[in-house]
């Protein structure tokens, strides 16, 4: 997105007061029955833009640009605005939800704030992503994730390398790594207090068709923002 759309966008954020945490709308259920994984799928924060704005009947984009534009007019955004490459974690569903809500109540959605947060949260199931949860009594309401299995943890990261976001705590050997965000989340019927994030992280995914029919392609995942005329990279911390 344009530099010159980014700073009207921060400005505009400045202003806005998101929620301190979004509405906890219950346990996902399981998917396949299956624990959650040691690594969380990485989803571009674009790639994601382009399917909740056709979710949220806003159009149907067919790049991340125009979805990311659509959703910004309607008010619909991170807290730090659309960042193409970041991944999509709880904190990041969180804000969209708390913004959702707030274009509903605006007029900007034609859809209900409830109803339009089902929609998104649909899209994160179907992209096998985790959504807020509340932090107080939750795990009576869920199911509890199992005792991280040591073995398959350093198995994990000595097969694989460092998972980009995980909800299990690293071996002590990767710990400097990561940052702890206490967030919390449901991930495959499973309550977690938060996730775990690396400092500096910059990879390659094969992105799933936006669109039936379409191709997937190849897209970077990274925390690190590139000027396109000076170049230097500056990180972008978490939340």
């Amino acid at each position: 997105m344009k530099k010159a759309l980014m700073i009207i966008m921060a400005v505009a954020l400045c202003l806005y007061p998101f929620k301190a945490a979004a509405d906890d709308y219950g346990a996902m259920q399981p998917q396949n029955g299956a624990y959650p994984p040691v690594s969380q799928d990485l989803v571009r924060e674009g790639d994601f833009a382009i399917n909740l704005a056709a979710k949220l009947d806003l159009g149907t984009p067919e790049d991340e640009g125009s979805a990311e534009t659509l959703l910004s007019e309607a008010g619909i955004m991170p807290l730090n605005g659309w960042l193409s490459d970041y991944p999509v974690t709880p904190e990041i569903v969180g804000q969209l939800q708390s913004s959702i809500s707030k274009a509903s109540d605006d007029g900007k959605l034609s859809l209900s704030g409830e109803e339009a947060t089902q929609r998104m949260y649909a899209l994160a199931a179907e992209k096998r992503l985790p959504v807020p949860a509340s932090s107080g009594g939750a795990p009576g309401t869920g199911r509890q994730p199992m005792p991280s299995n040591p073995t398959v943890i350093n198995n994990y990261y000595y097969d694989q390398g460092p998972p980009v976001v995980t909800y299990y705590p690293p071996p002590a050997d990767y710990a400097y790594l990561y940052a702890w965000v206490p967030y919390p989340a449901w991930w495959f019927g499973f309550w977690f207090p938060g996730f775990y994030i690396c400092h500096t992280f910059t990879t390659v995914v094969v992105t799933q068709p936006v669109f039936i029919g379409g191709a997937g392609r190849r897209g970077i995942v990274t925390n690190l923002l590139v000027d396109p005329v000076t170049r230097p990279g500056s990180l972008f911390l978490p939340l």
